[in-house]
């Protein structure tokens, strides 16, 4: 005779799995942990995999040429050679580590032109493109921060010694450290008579009683032509800066001796201030005839 049995109310109900062994609840419960530990895992794995992709943009906002050059500032520490030229293609091999290029190849990219030959005419080395004017205009200062002599020797040439209109400021001095003419963006008006008004940007200037110095401050790359004429009572004398080349950041001062001027005809005291930390790094003698020639060859 069959008897039907009911589960009792302290009965334990067992399963079988697919090969046939018993399923305990506390087995239920260890799959149950391995399958959250699981999750919780491939969470992990997709969080940081959208991190890196979409969320990390601080490092991949710069251009390699930026982060090259900020790993060369942190080993500042070792003495640079700045001579040092593996592949003997024309550019050092510090500068080559900053642009990414093969020290050990003068062409990196294979095109036929050295990466010397390409930088300095604002290709890439490393691919078959021109630079974009972001990625050259980065190249170049962190060129002419690094090495400002080998930058005007080897970057400028004579496209750069044509007239190119730049954006800068004009600004006018006297002995007293007064100053006329735009200054950060702010014209000022502190040299009594001086009404910087009647003179159109850097084209004609005339000398006042007591204006010693003339500085144009960079803000846009380009060219600019100073001409700044006086006279001795008897004769019109001048000084004259034709086509030179200024970059961003950069602080051009003329300091003009009226008596040299005006005695013997000879020109100025010609200093920059490249990055715009108010220390002017170059000071030459120029003649009253100062051009972008002269300016490559002095620096």
């Amino acid at each position: 005779m069959e008897q039907n049995i009911q589960p009792s109310e302290n009965s334990v109900e067992i399963k079988l799995d697919g090969e046939g062994e018993p399923i305990s609840p506390k087995s239920e419960k260890k799959i149950n942990k391995k399958i959250i530990l699981l999750i919780i895992i491939m969470l992990i794995i997709v969080s940081g995999a959208v991190y890196f992709l979409f969320l990390n943009k601080e490092d991949n906002d710069k251009l390699p040429v930026e982060e090259n050059a900020e790993v060369l500032e942190d080993k500042k520490e070792v003495e640079i050679d700045k001579e040092l030229d593996t592949d003997q293609d024309g550019l050092p091999d510090y500068l080559e580590k900053i642009i990414g290029t093969d020290i050990n190849n003068s062409d990196t990219d294979g095109d036929s032109y050295s990466d010397f030959e390409e930088i300095k005419n604002g290709y890439n080395p490393l691919d078959d493109k021109k630079f974009t004017e972001e990625e050259w205009g980065v190249v170049k200062e962190e060129v002419r921060n690094e090495n400002y002599e080998y930058f005007i020797k080897n970057f400028i040439n004579k496209i750069n010694c044509e007239y190119k209109k730049g954006e800068y400021e004009l600004r006018y001095y006297d002995s007293s450290g007064r100053v006329t003419g735009m200054v950060n963006g702010e014209m000022k008006e502190e040299i009594p008579n001086f009404n910087s008004s009647e003179y159109e940007g850097l084209n004609m200037g005339l000398i006042p009683q007591d204006v010693d110095i003339y500085e144009i401050f960079g803000i846009k790359e380009g060219n600019y032509r100073l001409n700044v004429i006086g006279s001795d009572g008897e004769n019109l004398i001048g000084f004259s800066a034709t086509n030179i080349p200024i970059f961003p950041g950069e602080t051009h001062r003329y300091e003009l001796d009226r008596d040299t001027i005006y005695e013997e005809g000879m020109g100025a005291i010609f200093s920059i201030d490249i990055d715009g930390d108010n220390d002017f790094e170059r000071e030459i003698n120029v003649d009253s005839n100062f051009t972008c020639e002269e300016f490559i060859l002095q620096i």
